[in-house]
């Protein structure tokens, strides 16, 4: 599996979501999302947990995981986008510019080792999230009940 971001502007802000997919996502992106229409009713369903060509399996829509944890991420502008993109630790974007998804590639240079547990990483609900962290910094989320990204935008 595979994450990226996937961001759109609209009227002067941008919105985004986190994506997890499988396979070649630009092409997909590319070939049955191509419309302004078909790209604002992707993101407007908040965090995706799959893509295919004919599916979208959003975390809200289908697992019931609350709205406010999921729901899209709202930018002013582009610079605190790509910001909030870097801070991710995600190396791929993926930007619907009103025409056609534009991909947005961002270098990381950071080892598992940079990572701490901090106050401002909070559990929405105290449960844990379970990960399985291979080299490649892929995650697959073997269990969740809820969980909450924080940040300011």
């Amino acid at each position: 599996m595979n994450h990226c971001i996937l961001a759109m502007k609209e009227n002067n802000d941008y919105l985004s979501v986190l994506c997890i997919y499988e396979g070649h996502i630009s092409t997909m992106l590319q070939q049955h999302y191509n419309s302004e229409d078909k790209a604002r009713s992707l993101v407007e369903l908040g965090d995706i947990n799959s893509i295919q060509e004919d599916e979208v399996n959003a975390f809200h829509r289908d697992w019931g995981i609350s709205w406010r944890y999921t729901k899209p991420q709202h930018y002013s502008d582009k610079s605190s986008l790509l910001q909030y993109c870097e801070a991710t630790g995600l190396d791929l974007m993926f930007l619907f510019d009103g025409q056609k998804w534009e991909k947005v590639e961002f270098e990381q240079n950071f080892e598992i080792s940079d990572f701490e547990l901090s106050d401002d990483m909070t559990m929405a609900s105290g449960n844990d999230i379970d990960f399985d962290i291979d080299i490649e910094h892929h995650f697959e989320i073997e269990s969740m009940s809820q969980f909450h990204r924080t940040g300011t935008h």
